[in-house]
């Protein structure tokens, strides 16, 4: 079993955390609001993150959005995707990530972000998103994807 606990939790911003496991094979980023700020900052973590992730195994990635989506969320996270798209994705060897939300009704609403994020892989990536209202259901999931 790989050594999970304790996670280390870093505060990016008030409404914006990251959290390591101790292995640092999954790294968790937490949303507690969706201002243009904590938008561009989360996508500039994942960003500068990607481009070090330790090794050439999967990258096991958990986006815990913590309060439901409001409009002006969706809007700051297309304005900033097209440029994350490009830079990031392409450069990724495996994509895992697991989409933590908390109610079913926003789990159906970001269906929306899912075929974004599956629309944006290049043809020579793996990429696999799963939706979860459960932390603890999605960290399993996480810990079950081959390397």
């Amino acid at each position: 079993m790989q050594n999970l606990e304790p996670f280390t939790i870093e505060t990016l911003l008030p409404d914006l955390t990251r959290a390591w496991s101790a292995d640092q094979s999954i790294v968790v980023f937490t949303l507690t609001r969706y201002s243009r700020e904590v938008i561009d900052t989360w996508l500039d973590e994942v960003a500068s993150l990607v481009k070090q992730w330790p090794g050439s195994g999967s990258r096991r990635l958990m986006y815990h959005f913590a309060v439901p989506f409001k409009a002006h969320a969706a809007v700051s996270f297309a304005s900033r995707e097209n440029r994350f798209r490009t830079e990031i994705y392409n450069n990724l060897l495996a994509f895992r990530i697991a989409l933590i939300f908390p109610n079913a009704f926003t789990v159906n609403t970001a269906r929306v972000l899912e075929m974004r994020l599956r629309t944006s892989a290049s043809t020579n990536l793996q990429m696999n998103i799963e939706f979860f209202i459960d932390k603890d259901a999605g960290l399993e999931w996480l810990l079950n994807q081959p390397s």
